[in-house]
């Protein structure tokens, strides 16, 4: 469809938006897409002017006198807000419909995630995480032998059982950990959903709670952190649990110690910022730089094109820490997760090569065929995420082509 050219005589509607202003940034939302964007000032006044129906050349004029150091042109604003998608009519032609079945289900309040979620993270509750943390800091400190060794991954002889205790005791954790955003975010009345993703070459299982974004600064950190402070109190657990009762049955003490290495593992993880982990959402709101990482892909872009673009200190920081992290993933990957890889392939080759009556046979198939559903959801996921860009690209410019035609 051939996109409509803009003149300062075109009449156009808006898509419904709602706008969340706080100290440093001003959010629009896309209500029906619920999709945001970081705009200025004078954006979001020229959208104010839009929805209040008022013609472009004067919104121009007006905006010119109030932001007299600023270049104000409405036809390529217009022109940049439809690339966005967030035109639903251009003189009177539509070009998005707009349904009521578009739009997100409102949460009941007064609905068990509400009111469990208000209770654990906004009540005195919440110092139960803290003194979790506290707790867990202070026995690796004072009881050395209570830290996780990588040796708990081979708890009995089959390989199989192996790897279902690790999935079972990893998803466990993991779901309980993403539980703990949906809960905190919904503490906040604002809606979450689960799925598979990755982070480079990890497999997670993830919540979207893009919606934070609705909230003041100070108030998206708990659920940003919500995963980390359940992680502490489960990590607090496991220790105190095999601190006072050593002379357990050896299997379930092994599986404590895998949960504990699991949740140590989970802590460390999202320390690496230059994946977008939970700590990277709470280091994004405190400096108030917005989109952090695409803005730092951008600003290398200017460097290494001999365009020196400008930004921000946070954003040229951040730059240091993204290519530190991926050098160090990248070694991580070649000299961690590939030889231990080949390590427990090896295992199951070796296995395979028992009769085809005997148990070690049959062990060593189901543990290849678990390993390979769990690269099929990685590589599913890789390429959903590659698909999203190709597809957004190539939309992107069909519509600059059309505008252009």
């Amino acid at each position: 469809m051939r996109m409509p050219q803009i003149t300062y005589e075109t009449r156009v509607v808006l898509v419904p938006l709602t706008i969340h202003e706080n100290k440093r940034n001003i959010i629009v939302e896309d209500v029906y897409a619920r999709e945001y964007y970081e705009m200025s000032s004078a954006s979001v006044d020229a959208i104010r002017a839009l929805q209040a129906g008022m013609p472009l050349h004067e919104i121009e004029v007006q905006l010119k006198e109030r932001y007299p150091d600023e270049e104000i042109d409405m036809i390529e604003f217009v022109s940049a807000l439809l690339e966005l998608d967030l035109i639903a009519e251009v003189d009177g032609r539509t070009l998005r419909e707009i349904s009521d079945e578009e739009a997100v289900p409102a949460h009941n309040p007064d609905s068990w995630p509400n009111r469990l979620g208000r209770f654990l993270f906004r009540t005195p509750f919440i110092l139960v995480y803290f003194a979790a943390i506290g707790c867990w800091i202070t026995l690796f400190i004072t009881r050395p032998d209570l830290l996780p060794e990588l040796h708990t991954m081979h708890m009995v002889e089959s390989m199989t059982v192996n790897v279902i205790i690790w999935a079972g005791v990893s998803l466990g954790l993991l779901a309980m950990h993403e539980f703990s955003h949906f809960l905190a975010a919904r503490s906040f009345d604002v809606s979450a959903s689960y799925g598979f993703g990755h982070r480079l070459y990890f497999l997670v299982l993830e919540t979207d709670i893009s919606e934070v974004w609705k909230l003041p600064p100070r108030k998206r950190i708990i659920p940003y952190i919500a995963g980390m402070l359940n992680d502490s109190v489960m990590l607090s657990l496991t220790l105190i649990i095999r601190m006072i009762y050593p002379e357990m049955n050896d299997l379930l003490y092994e599986i404590l110690e895998l949960a504990s290495l699991y949740l140590c593992v989970m802590l460390v993880f999202q320390t690496f910022v230059f994946m977008k982990t939970d700590l990277y959402y709470v280091l994004e709101t405190a400096l108030g730089a917005l989109n952090l990482k695409e803005r730092t892909h951008e600003w290398m872009k200017g460097l290494f094109g001999r365009r020196r673009g400008k930004e921000v200190t946070a954003v040229k920081v951040y730059t240091f820490f993204y290519l530190a992290g991926l050098a160090f993933s990248v070694r991580l990957f070649f000299n961690v997760m590939i030889p231990q890889f080949l390590h427990f392939l090896e295992h199951g080759r070796d296995y395979l090569s028992y009769p085809v009556t005997d148990y070690y046979f049959w062990d060593g198939v189901l543990f290849l065929l678990l390993n390979g559903a769990t690269l099929v959801l990685l590589f599913n996921s890789w390429m959903r995420k590659l698909l999203t860009i190709y597809y957004e690209r190539t939309e992107r410019m069909q519509k600059q082509t059309a505008q252009s035609s």
